[in-house]
């Protein structure tokens, strides 16, 4: 994913935010935390509220004394682009078996990510990050964009150590989630980006009747493999019947008056401006409109 992402290159600078589930739980174990998922939870809120206001739901919604609060609050301060963050969880002086699983996966994974980084892409440990659902159990990550914090992770993740079983045999994984919305919204409301045309598909399958369902889809298939973006849809006679109509209006145009050059402002041309044809079809075959982007 962060190969795939650091080659969109009409994105801003992206940060990929990566921690490690098993290290969150055990520090929090290791200063004697009663409810981890709890604190995980309220813990993940930094991003959305200040840091002093998260530190009081430690207190009265997690349960946590004074003492507790400052040091899950300085664990989630560490955030570096290297693996030194190993040492500056050690210098917190917490033991826990669990927290040293965490730290030796979580610093192989940044090792393992450091070709990846440019200056348009970096990757870097965060541990204030906790994806708050509990099914998580080892790297988690999130991903934002420079100048577009406000909006959140645009990618997100983590692994599963029982992600499926079928009775026997329990299967781990890891789930990534893409928001292609969240990344490409704010882009083109602000202007950074702008659309080739209206809509995104080039060419309408009309479906006159299921009869037809096998030959539209293959039209469809021989479209995309063309490099066409078609989009099938049920429609009725009458409508597939205009469909067509327009197409033979457009292919008598470009065929005959069009070749002579001279002008007209009939609903012909009109029909003809608006729709290529690809192939007249009567209204009881499947039917393609090619709309001029």
């Amino acid at each position: 994913m962060a190969s795939a992402l650091a080659a969109l290159t009409f994105l801003p600078p992206l940060r990929l935010q990566v921690n490690n589930r098993k290290l969150i739980e055990g520090f929090y174990r290791g200063v004697g935390v009663p409810d981890p998922g709890a604190v995980m939870r309220v813990v993940d809120k930094l991003d959305k509220v200040p840091a002093d206001v998260v530190a009081k739901m430690l207190a009265d919604d997690a349960g946590l004394s004074g003492e507790q609060v400052r040091q899950c609050m300085a664990l989630a301060e560490i955030r570096t682009s290297g693996t030194d963050f190993v040492e500056r969880v050690r210098a917190l002086d917490v033991s826990n078996e669990l927290l040293d699983d965490g730290l030796a996966e979580l610093e192989a994974v940044i090792a393992g990510c450091a070709d990846l980084a440019t200056d348009r892409f970096v990757v870097e440990a965060d541990l204030r990050i906790a994806r708050g659902l509990d099914y998580y159990t080892g790297t988690v990550f999130e991903t934002r964009m420079a100048g577009y914090e406000s909006i959140g992770s645009i990618c997100s993740g983590g692994r599963y150590d029982s992600l499926a079983t079928d009775g026997r045999v329990t299967y781990p994984g890891t789930g990534i989630s893409l928001g292609i919305s969240r990344m490409l919204v704010p882009l083109l409301t602000r202007g950074r980006l702008a659309g080739s045309r209206a809509v995104p598909s080039a060419v309408l399958v009309a479906l006159p009747d299921d009869e037809s369902r096998a030959r539209c889809d293959e039209i469809a298939q021989a479209l995309r493999a063309r490099a066409s973006r078609p989009r099938c849809r049920r429609t009725r006679r009458s409508t597939a019947g205009k469909f067509a109509s327009r197409n033979a209006a457009a292919s008598r145009m470009y065929g005959s008056r069009a070749r002579r050059g001279s002008p007209t402002r009939s609903r012909t041309s009109e029909a003809a401006r608006r729709w290529s044809p690809i192939r007249p079809v009567g209204c009881r075959r499947p039917t393609i409109c090619a709309r001029r982007s």
